[in-house]
């Protein structure tokens, strides 16, 4: 019996020996790892379906997000799903593009984690936006700076880095667009100033485009510094530094400020004294303001009447005569005298 019992106990520890070492060629699944009980081996965590290579422990293939033989370096930032091996990205978040490794912004041609370090012809930025609207596109050359998006040069009437000011109204774009960098200019006519940002005079045909002064004004006006003054109004033609050259008729002095006499003949006189010709028998040397001996002023210088005196202005009588009569002859027993 004793025998009989040791030969069972042998049995079923050579039983239970078999069982264990049958065990170990067996695979159980262990939080979603692949465990190996004949080499134990964990396949990495990023193993998609936890499957590996027996020996090296290279993933089959990767979770989303990863790649290399044991997926445990992440693809690029915004990128989706990479290769396993290079972890290039085969697909992006939405508005990207798989471009190598990384994912890009449209129109990249170049990038990394950063942004986009090269972009299509006349796009800048980590975005690749439009270059400026304003930069002036040349063949052969872009029309902005890659990085800052400052443009080369700019369409005629712009100036500034990105060309977002407009040069001033006064500069003569025919001859040459006005300074990128500070707007300065050739000047048209009628302007003046560094940047040909004011207006000469409105009656200044030709002024400084310096400073504005006027050196040559419009008919009718003289200048003074930047101004155009317009001339007394009765002069006659030009009138430089005021002075008339001439007065209109009827006028004198040099702005012609004083009235010819009106018995002048033909309401003329001299531009400088005022003397004149005088109608009928008006005196010259009293500016036709007194007749000449014999004519009477009462009558704008007519003949005296018959027996005035032609001494007196035709005011008085020769001897023997009435004035309160126009000069008859007097009475008997007047006196004479």
């Amino acid at each position: 019996m004793l025998k009989l019992n040791i030969l069972l106990h042998i049995f079923y520890l050579f039983f239970f020996l078999n069982i264990l070492i049958s065990s170990k060629h067996l695979k159980y699944p262990i939080d979603k790892e692949q465990y190996y009980l004949n080499d134990d081996i964990n396949c990495p965590e990023n193993c998609k379906d936890g499957k590996c290579d027996n020996s090296t422990k290279k993933c089959d293939s990767c979770i989303e997000g990863y790649h290399g033989n044991e997926c445990n370096e992440k693809c690029s930032t915004n990128c989706i799903s990479c290769t396993q091996d290079e972890g290039n990205c085969e697909s992006c978040k939405d508005g990207l593009n798989p471009i190598g490794y990384y994912c890009c912004v449209q129109n990249c041609i170049e990038c990394n984690d950063a942004g986009c370090i090269k972009c299509n012809y006349n796009k800048y930025g980590k975005k690749c936006q439009d270059c400026p609207e304003s930069c002036e596109e040349k063949e052969g050359q872009r029309k902005c700076d890659q990085d800052t998006g400052n443009c080369y040069s700019c369409v005629s009437g712009k100036f500034g880095e990105t060309c977002e000011f407009d040069c001033s109204e006064g500069c003569d774009l025919n001859v040459k667009n006005c300074d990128m960098n500070d707007g300065t200019c050739t000047c048209k006519d009628g302007f003046y100033g560094t940047k040909c940002e004011n207006e000469c005079d409105k009656n200044c045909e030709d002024c400084d485009k310096i400073d504005g002064t006027c050196n040559q004004c419009k008919a009718g006006y003289y200048p003074k510094n930047k101004d155009c003054i317009k001339c007394p109004e009765n002069c006659e033609g030009e009138c430089p530094e005021g002075i008339c050259e001439a007065c209109k008729d009827g006028f004198y002095g040099d702005i012609c400020d004083m009235s010819c006499s009106i018995f002048c003949k033909g309401n003329k006189c001299n531009k400088n004294d005022g003397m004149c010709e005088c109608i009928n028998y008006f005196s010259k040397e009293s500016f036709c303001s007194k007749c000449i001996n014999h004519y009477d002023l009462d009558t704008n210088c007519t003949q005296c009447v018959k027996n005035y005196n032609i001494d007196k202005e035709c005011n008085e009588c020769i001897n023997h005569y009435d004035i309160d009569k126009e000069c008859k002859s007097c009475l008997p027993n007047n006196d004479i005298n």
